[in-house]
């Protein structure tokens, strides 16, 4: 018998991620894309650190349109108060403007609108995959 949350031999586990300060159409998007594999959260940009402090996730995905920190430093705080951070974060941009990801290691920024299928590959994306994530992006053909 397995403890809840752990991978039986065979059997893929539910992957846990947390989505944070997503407007409804796009948590709506990621819902759809997810709903068989994944456990999702959702919390405000603001309750990041906490989120993350009550337990580990697998992905972050973090939505900058309503994000009034940046990435970097809510990332910042958390790993200064020595919490986890998931092996996939992803952030979501749907500004015209042009943003640069983050140089935070695994981190990937997605353009909106979403292209449902290459998020879906990412965030199933084996964490001990040898491509580097960035790179997986480019081939699922996110900018």
């Amino acid at each position: 018998m397995t403890n809840p949350g752990q991978a039986a031999a065979g059997f893929n586990h539910r992957l846990h991620v947390l989505v944070a300060g997503a407007d409804e159409r796009t948590l709506h998007t990621i819902r759809r894309l997810v709903a068989e594999d994944c456990e999702l959260q959702c919390c405000s940009i603001d309750a990041v650190v906490g989120a993350l402090a009550s337990r580990s996730f697998d992905g972050l995905i973090i939505d900058l349109d309503r994000a009034r920190l940046s990435a970097g430093r809510l990332l910042g705080e958390a790993r200064t108060r020595g919490l986890h951070l998931p092996a996939r974060i992803f952030f979501l941009d749907g500004s015209k403007r042009s943003v640069a990801p983050p140089s935070m290691g695994e981190a990937v920024l997605l353009k909106k609108p979403l292209d449902v299928a290459a998020l879906a590959a990412l965030v199933r994306s084996q964490s001990d995959s040898r491509a580097p994530l960035g790179q997986l992006a480019l081939a699922a053909g996110m900018p």
